[in-house]
């Protein structure tokens, strides 16, 4: 409470953030920030979903980032953007050569999707409405979306990607990029605290900065997203 009644931007700043955020937004928007407040200790954790809220609740960090789900009431959320999610497709595939991709295409697919607990699996597995995700599940319990893109790149199957990833693809990788089909589903992704976190100072430089650092079409949901829980 001193800290904020002083407006200060220095001193420890836990955080935690999903795995499927982490490695595409963090490198965006956190070095320029350790160079312009050298006083300001943040640390950043990668949790699920279940163990950020954990962890928030019991102390062990101060704020997340990760998507928006059902049941977070008992925090405090501050909007950072929306996030479409693509449809990564190996250039063998029966998909490779569609220019979008409808939920009912994915069905006879098979799959790499993360394991169960990570919300970017439940929020796809939900929308799409898939039928594969058990099979999917059976072959590759565990992994990364870099894990499943490398596996696609060799030839093999359909994964799903964030937005914010694309911004690192390759011209050769871009081509194994497909959009999904109206409406286009994404994520909205939140900055979450205790509702008693009294820090706003330094919320509202992060929010900022987050912001700042993203495309300005991903600040707003387009007409053509629908946003999945």
């Amino acid at each position: 409470m001193v800290e904020e009644y002083k407006h200060s931007l220095e001193g420890s700043f836990r955080m935690g953030v999903l795995p499927t955020i982490a490695p595409y937004l963090i490198p965006r928007f956190f070095p320029q920030l350790m160079d312009e407040f050298p006083k300001l200790d943040i640390r950043i954790s990668e949790l699920k979903t279940d163990e950020m809220k954990l962890a928030i609740a019991r102390g062990d960090i101060d704020a997340g980032i990760l998507a928006q789900i059902d049941g977070l009431e008992e925090f405090e959320s501050r909007h950072l953007f929306y996030e479409k999610f693509f449809v990564y497709v190996a250039e063998n595939d029966a998909l490779f050569n569609n220019k979008a991709i409808r939920t009912v295409d994915l069905n006879g697919e098979f799959l790499w999707l993360l394991d169960e607990g990570h919300c970017f699996r439940d929020q796809l597995v939900k929308f799409c409405q898939l039928k594969s995700a058990k099979r999917s599940k059976e072959a590759y319990n565990l992994g990364s979306i870099e894990t499943f893109m490398r596996i696609v790149e060799g030839g093999k199957g359909v994964t799903f990607i964030p937005e914010l990833s694309m911004l690192q693809l390759t011209d050769e990788q871009r081509r194994l990029v497909k959009p999904f089909a109206f409406p286009i589903p994404s994520r909205q992704v939140v900055l979450l605290t205790a509702k008693n976190f009294v820090r706003n100072t330094l919320l509202n430089l992060i929010t900022e900065r987050i912001q700042a650092s993203v495309p300005k079409e991903m600040i707003s949901l387009g007409k053509k997203q629908q946003a999945v829980f």
